[in-house]
């Protein structure tokens, strides 16, 4: 009898690694890409046979977005949104999750493609502390110069890129330069994500420049716009953080800030939103 039950298992073994090679192939195979309108998604059939790494961080992230968003925010409360762009930076964005951990604030990230392929580790440690992450494009080129093809290209090498180390598609974009038209907003068909505080850290790299330009413009709703490319903007984030809070602001993800976001409209800030061109 137990000869008998060591090849029983022995077949279902077999069986079960020939099914999960078979997964494998389709997976490589499952992806449709996009037209102009219609971003490209997995094929719903594909599956994954063993976790892997990608799989245990995005279950992490998950679940810590998901106790971030059931947080109750007080009514009296003055939301804020931080907003990183270019990242993931070698240098900074490790340095600034501390930042964010420690005192406990949300933020999102909008990616550079070509940057998640260079740094899934950082990709990894952004998702797995439950922060938002956006497609800022895949090389940071005006989307509005482009061709239909150039464009769409930009669009969704950095969708892929960010949903194979996460496992999510990013639910919003951001247009380098803040440069879009209806052409690049059907072809993005998502929420477009501005911002109506510029901290202009690109220009003036100065720690304390950035920090008074922000607390000074920080209004109820707002998004900011940040880069964590420059170890001056990180640098001004603590004091920034204290501020802010000491005001009785909250920190949230874009999520939590805005209510049922609409699909090529562009966002400024929670109560400023519109059609693309108005």
């Amino acid at each position: 009898m137990k000869k008998i039950g060591l090849l029983l298992l022995s077949f279902v073994a077999l069986s079960i690694l020939s099914s999960c090679a078979s997964v494998k192939k389709s997976m490589v195979t499952g992806i449709s890409t996009i037209g102009s309108s219609d971003m490209y998604r997995p094929d719903e059939s594909s599956a994954v046979c063993e976790p892997t790494e990608t799989t245990e961080a995005t279950a992490e992230s998950e679940t810590a977005t998901q106790e971030t968003e059931e947080e109750a925010i007080p009514d009296n409360q003055k939301m804020i949104a931080f907003t990183f762009d270019d990242g993931p930076d070698p240098n900074n964005t490790l340095r600034l999750l501390e930042m964010l951990a420690k005192e406990d604030v949300p933020a999102t990230f909008f990616l550079i493609g070509q940057n998640v392929e260079m740094y899934p580790n950082i990709v990894k440690a952004i998702a797995k502390a439950g922060h938002e992450i956006g497609n800022h494009s895949y090389n940071h080129r005006d989307l509005t110069t482009l061709s239909q093809e150039e464009m769409v290209n930009e669009i969704t090498k950095t969708d892929q890129a960010i949903e194979n180390i996460t496992g999510k598609r990013p639910k919003y974009f951001r247009p380098p330069y803040g440069s879009v038209n209806q052409t690049v907003a059907d072809a993005v068909n998502r929420p477009i994500i501005q911002w109506s505080v510029d901290s202009e850290d690109w220009q003036s790299k100065n720690t304390s420049l950035i920090i008074e330009r922000v607390t000074a413009s920080a209004t109820e709703g707002a998004i900011v716009l940040l880069h964590d490319i420059h170890q001056t903007t990180v640098d001004a984030v603590p004091e920034l953080i204290k501020q802010l809070k000491e005001s009785g602001y909250t920190f949230v993800t874009l999520d939590t800030l805005l209510d049922t976001p609409v699909k090529n409209d562009t966002y400024y800030g929670r109560d400023d939103f519109r059609p693309v061109g108005n």
